[in-house]
């Protein structure tokens, strides 16, 4: 007896024949001004992470975007300039 005589299991056996998967595609991940990134792909799942430029520090958002599943990135930092006091 096939497994495909039990009509449950025939039917999902079929189901996902037939179904094909597209990777999600973010595209360029954004610039963020005085900052630099290392990037670690631009599909579904992948992340960029900013590194603020030196006397710059994140003033929102996070250090770290992902490549959400409806094709555009997570909202990146902002670097905002940060003050010394010269002794």
């Amino acid at each position: 007896m096939s497994l495909c005589s039990q009509s449950f299991v025939c039917l999902i056996e079929n189901l996902f024949a037939h179904i094909s998967f597209i990777e999600v595609q973010c595209g360029e991940s954004p610039d963020v001004l005085h900052s630099s990134k290392v990037v670690k792909g631009n599909s579904y799942g992948d992340t960029v992470t900013y590194e603020c430029d030196f006397g710059f520090a994140i003033s929102s958002g996070n250090e770290t975007i992902e490549c959400q599943i409806h094709g555009y990135w997570s909202a990146p930092p902002t670097c905002k300039g940060t003050q010394f006091s010269v002794i």
